[in-house]
């Protein structure tokens, strides 16, 4: 007789189902509606950064937002660009800048950006009045000091971009075209000439100039053209500043008349359709006062800088996109790579089986569980695709503020705390049996409070405060160590060293991580904790394999440990590493960084032994209890360690207080993580009370927290976590009730639902994977669903042995062979 469910756990599970398919329908139709409608003139967000944006900086008590340093284009990121990538863009070619002292600023921001104290020493000797022409790290920037724009400098580098765009000859010697030209003035016409003269001869230099610039294409047209997906050379006009005029003095305030400037601009806009203007320029500071110096006329350095980028996301994005890889945090004015073979199958595969689920989410019968995990995990790589390598979704800019931290924290651990529930409760109803130290319920409570508090680090941009890294570096410090304990203790209980053991852990921890580099264009690294956890089990295994006989020897296996951890280190602090990567490369196209793997490793190098430690004097404790010993000195040392704990806490925090920078604490990091890690542990444990009690909410997450770690890269956050990722409807002002909390709500209960289920799908494809030929299937892939967040209930079937091999070790090797193959042709 088969027992029936209980009632409210079935209906959790349906609910949770039919909300998901629900949101994700709605998501993706809006992002379609979005995407093919209302940006169907500027799929590329090309027209967005050129026009218009806002700043997330939140708004002060005086009403200002400096210090300016989060703009953000609609629906799209702008990229921070270094040196050698500037070089790439322009290719040996130089950036002009004419016109006044607004456009000047631009030149000695973009200088900055090239080599900041070059510039400043440049900046501080140049002549304020004249033309400047400097290369700085091999771009050469030239200003022309042009106020009223009719030097004949400009219009020979006007002549030779419009030779270039058109085949039109200007003359035999109009010199090389700029990759990038800017053209801005007008204050000058305003200031040397009366009220009924400055508009009329700003309008007829304007006419000259358009005469070379004016074109028929749209940056998104010339993207959509281009071969290479590039902008080319680009010609782009500024508006005239409008100043704050109570704020001009002497002759500015003498001559520039309100109304006069924004006169101005209305036929500089008239002629926008066909020339690029830079409005979003204007947009830096409209009703921001604080936006301009005390003269009134000049922006302040931090909006000169976000000018400068502006100005390069529009010209370098399209082409670095094409050339470059992973990252693809340059989203504005920009197409993706066109999608490879590889890609195009997921796609397509994925988007055949989400017409697929959604019939049978319908139908009574019961589906095979492998083949439905099968179809999850195409439909989840297919979907991580459309989110962040397509312009289907917008991607919106990180902005940390202490309050939505602090929010996202506090709702966080309410949500915890009334999920407490008693563990150890028998399914046939019976009393609960009191819970063993880092019970299972505990330690995926542990994960699961960790991984929230890692997605709120995320989500928020929190990473500039050195606090917080500090407590989220704990955390991965914690994951570790819970990895030495755990397996240290299976190979302690069960002393199942197979190949088959290792193989379904390998599978496991790295399915998701393995598949996504070939449908997303990123590495295996990219990724992280997948490799670190992996990395950490293989010298777990290694470790207590190597005389596994005689692990019964308390010495003898902290011996083992004690030389395992010199290993390590020597392998961190020698070029072993590096001769690995490059056999690799070679014999697998496989081109990992090397140095930031090191750093990985580094940061975290002695705390998975602390873990085997732990797990090590837990399983003698056990063993100790069960022979009937006397427990007098165990509780003593209990005792002991839980008044060091309180008192280890605090004193690590002062520790961590005393160092100043990242990178101060990321030396000490490995030296001191262990602390606070065994001081909550001791006191997590400390009574039976604590051990018997757990969040289910946090235990729930911990079990697909793989899942979320790896997928938020994609489906949650976006850019290859850079960004944030948005449907791109709502339209707010980018605070708490702006459009990234609209988008946070809608986007975050499809992240957790498709995190868990695919957990569920992984665990069912690794079973399938590691199943032996002969052995029989039935009942195999019985998972309860809201217990696991597994498929329904099914039997599986004999279609797998016709797939696969029967010896597990060659149905390995067939599986490493095929990802050699696909680096060899995705690569």
């Amino acid at each position: 007789m088969i027992k029936a469910k209980p009632l409210h756990a079935a209906s959790f599970a349906e609910i949770f189902n039919y909300v998901a398919y629900f949101l994700i329908a709605a998501i993706l139709l809006s992002a379609t509606y979005r995407r093919y409608d209302l940006d169907s003139q500027d799929p590329y967000k090309c027209e967005a950064l050129l026009n218009d944006g806002q700043w997330l900086d939140s708004l002060q008590s005086n009403g200002s937002r400096s210090p300016y340093k989060g703009w953000q284009a609609p629906g799209c990121l702008i990229h921070q660009y270094k040196p050698a990538e500037i070089a790439r863009c322009v290719d040996d070619r130089k950036i002009v800048f004419a016109g006044d002292s607004t456009v000047r600023q631009v030149f000695w921001a973009l200088a900055r950006k090239l080599n900041k104290t070059e510039a400043e020493d440049l900046e501080h000797s140049a002549y304020k009045h004249e033309d400047q022409k400097s290369t700085i790290n091999g771009v050469t920037l030239e200003f022309l000091w042009d106020p009223f724009l009719n030097g004949s400098s400009l219009y020979d580098g006007l002549r030779a971009y419009n030779h270039k765009k058109t085949g039109k000859v200007w003359s035999n010697n109009t010199g090389d075209s700029a990759a990038l030209m800017v053209v801005g003035g007008g204050a000058w016409f305003s200031r040397w000439f009366d009220l009924a003269h400055s508009l009329r001869e700003y309008q007829e230099t304007l006419d000259n100039i358009t005469e070379f610039t004016r074109s028929e294409m749209s940056l998104a047209d010339t993207i959509s053209t281009s071969k290479a997906n590039d902008v080319g050379d680009q010609v782009f006009l500024t508006p005239i500043q409008i100043p704050i005029y109570d704020k001009l003095e002497g002759i500015r305030r003498e001559t520039i008349i309100q109304g006069e400037v924004e006169t101005m601009n209305v036929y500089l806009e008239d002629l926008s359709n066909r020339n690029n203007v830079l409005w979003s320029y204007l947009a830096m500071t409209e009703e921001e006062e604080d936006s301009l110096d005390p003269t009134g006329f000049h922006v302040v350095q931090n909006i000169a800088d976000a000018k400068a980028d502006v100005l390069l996301n529009l010209r370098c994005n399209a082409k670095l996109d094409q050339t470059g890889g992973y990252p693809y945090d340059r989203t504005c004015c920009s197409a993706y790579k066109p999608a490879v073979f590889v890609q195009w199958g997921v796609l397509l595969a994925g988007l055949a089986i989400a017409g697929f689920a959604l019939y049978n989410a319908f139908r009574a019968e019961q589906q095979d569980a492998t083949k439905q995990a099968l179809f999850f995990a195409v439909a989840t790589l297919a979907y991580c695709y459309l989110a962040d390598r397509t312009q289907l979704f917008d991607k919106d800019k990180k902005h940390f503020e202490n309050s939505e931290f602090f929010l996202l924290s506090g709702l966080t651990l309410l949500a915890g705390v009334l999920s407490i529930r008693r563990s150890g409760r028998p399914s046939n109803g019976g009393p609960p049996k009191d819970q063993p130290f880092l019970s299972r319920d505990q330690t995926e409570e542990w994960k699961g409070w960790m991984q929230f508090a890692i997605l709120i680090y995320h989500w928020t941009g929190a990473s500039s405060v050195l606090w917080i890294y500090e407590i989220i570096r704990l955390m991965v410090a914690s994951y570790l160590f819970l990895t030495g304990f755990g397996h240290t203790c299976y190979f302690l209980k069960k002393g199942d060293f197979s190949f088959k053991r290792v193989a379904g852990v390998l599978v496991r921890l790295n399915l998701l991580s393995c598949a996504l580099p070939y449908v997303m264009g990123t590495d295996y690294l990219f990724y992280y904790f997948a490799p670190l956890v992996t990395f950490w089990f293989g010298v777990v295994y290694l470790t207590m394999r190597v005389y596994s006989s005689r692990n019964d020897n308390t010495g003898f296996v902290i011996a083992k440990i004690a030389i395992s951890a010199i290993l390590v280190t020597i392998l961190l602090e020698t070029p072993i590493f590096d001769a690995i990567f490059a056999v690799l490369g070679f014999i697998a196209r496989i081109h990992w960084d090397v140095h930031e793997w090191k750093f990985r490793l580094g940061l975290d190098r002695y705390i998975v032994f602390i873990g085997m430690l732990v797990a090590l004097l837990f399983e003698r404790y056990n063993t100790a209890v069960s022979s009937g010993s006397s427990l007098r000195s165990f509780n003593a040392i209990r005792i002991s360690a839980i008044v060091a704990s309180i008192i280890a806490l605090p004193a690590v925090q002062l520790i961590y207080r005393t160092f100043p920078s990242k990178e101060s604490s990321n030396a000490i990091q490995p030296f001191l993580a262990a602390v606070p890690i065994l001081a909550f542990v001791v006191l997590r444990n400390a009574s039976p009370t604590l051990r018997n009690f757990h969040s289910s909410v946090f235990a729930w997450l911990g079990k697909c927290s793989l899942e979320t770690f790896t997928l938020q890269f994609h489906i949650w956050l976006a850019a290859d976590t850079k960004g944030l990722l948005s449907i791109g409807i709502f339209h707010g002002d980018g605070s708490l009730m702006g459009d990234r909390w609209r988008d946070f709500i809608v986007l975050t209960p499809v992240f957790f639902w498709i995190s868990w289920k695919l957990a569920a799908a992984t665990g069912t494809i690794t079973a399938w994977m590691l199943k032996e030929g002969d052995e029989s299937d039935s009942g195999a892939m019985e998972m309860d669903t809201l217990e696991k967040g597994a498929w329904i209930s099914v039997t599986q079937k004999q279609w797998r042995a016709r797939v696969w091999p029967k010896d597990l070790r060659l149905r390995m090797g067939v599986l490493l062979a095929g990802m050699w193959v696909l680096n060899w042709i995705w690569w």
